[in-house]
């Protein structure tokens, strides 16, 4: 679930162009201001992106970045993502031909 949290980070910083924690910031003052409060990292979306970004992405990136690992989703969860295979078949994730396939080439 460590992974699935990593390409919540790299999706964040695609669609944003910054870090989703502590922009700007070096892990090492990220983790003291975080022992200070007494709290984990809290994630913030922008509300107004140089570009539209849809609220599927938003809760897709929300679910991926999730702070407790038990309630993220493993990596196959995310690949059968609502944001990431639509259910129609057309327009940008059709699972046309491929509706079935697994990661690695396994089948569901």
């Amino acid at each position: 679930k460590v992974d699935v949290c990593s390409t919540g980070v790299i999706f964040f910083e695609l669609l944003f162009g910054k870090r989703p924690f502590g922009h700007g910031k070096t892990q090492e003052t990220l983790l003291k201001e975080a022992v200070a409060n007494g709290s984990p990292f809290a994630l913030v979306i922008p509300a107004a992106p140089k570009t539209a970004v849809s609220t599927d992405a938003k809760q897709f990136m929300t679910r991926l970045l999730t702070e407790d690992r038990e309630q993220r989703p493993d990596v196959i969860e995310a690949y059968y993502d609502a944001y990431i295979r639509p259910t129609n078949k057309t327009g940008r994730g059709s699972t046309a031909g491929a509706a079935n396939t697994a990661p690695g080439g396994g089948t569901s």
